[in-house]
């Protein structure tokens, strides 16, 4: 079986002079489901049997890992410090969060922006970045903790996303400012973080779909758009809304509050 499968229509052309390979390939499937309706039928024009659009099984996921004592710990190290997360980002998403970032310092030069990079080597060209716009940064693998004069906190580890999205009300989700395609927001949306994201999300364009549908989502197409967002205070209403879609998705019912887990 082929389970939740996604082809957007860049990886469509580049496997159609390949189509008697890719039909033979799929014939030997008993079952193939993809996330939309798209995908569905670049797989059936690739020779594919029929495919079934089933939707996303990303809301199905359980919720990020956590580190409850790091977390306890990094809570009382950042109180007052309204932190928000770039999440999964690249250098677009970079480049926009910096610059809102400074936006925001301008109205309140204690908040903190977390950047939590989709490669964490990309550290060397996010501090260079960091120093151009110049904005104090701490790196959290050289184990520092920010002070209050620090205003960009850099997360250069992997699988510590559920530590980010719990700690932070609201997050830029990466991918979606430059020409990557966007990344998942169900993940934060599970655990009570408002999701903000650019104009590219070609990659969960269903998913978006249904988050705005609910109001669970907002577009930001550059740096005022994204410090206006994050200084509304409907934000955490938003970040609510997020959390009951993504229960409802799963077929559940919401608890109160921000996901403990």
């Amino acid at each position: 079986a082929l389970i939740n499968a996604r082809m957007n229509a860049r990886a469509f052309v580049a496997r159609q002079r390949f189509r008697g390979l890719y039909a033979d390939l799929y014939a030997r499937f008993a079952h193939i489901s993809a996330q939309d309706a798209g995908t569905a039928g670049h797989l059936e024009a690739l020779g594919a049997g029929h495919v079934t659009a089933t939707g996303s099984l990303k809301a199905g996921a359980g919720p990020l890992a956590d580190q409850p004592d790091l977390r306890a710990a990094l809570a009382g190290a950042l109180k007052g410090r309204n932190p928000w997360c770039a999440a999964s980002s690249h250098a677009a998403d970079e480049a926009v969060a910096l610059a809102a970032h400074k936006m925001l310092l301008g109205q309140n030069p204690a908040r903190l922006l977390i950047i939590a990079p989709r490669d964490p080597a990309r550290r060397d060209d996010i501090v260079a970045a960091c120093a151009a716009a110049g904005l104090s940064l701490v790196v959290r693998s050289t184990g520092a903790v920010p002070a209050a004069t620090d205003a960009v906190y850099l997360a250069d580890g992997f699988g510590e996303m559920g530590l980010w999205y719990r700690l932070c009300p609201a997050a830029l989700v990466g991918g979606s400012l430059g020409d990557t395609g966007g990344h998942n927001p169900w993940e934060p949306a599970h655990l009570g973080c408002a999701v903000l994201h650019g104009p590219n999300v070609v990659n969960f364009a269903a998913d978006y779909h249904a988050f705005h549908a609910a109001g669970a989502a907002r577009l930001v197409a550059d740096a005022g758009q994204l410090a206006q967002a994050l200084q509304d205070p409907s934000l955490p209403d938003q970040a609510a809304r997020g959390r009951e879609r993504r229960c409802r998705a799963r077929g559940g019912r919401p608890a109160r509050g921000k996901d403990p887990l």
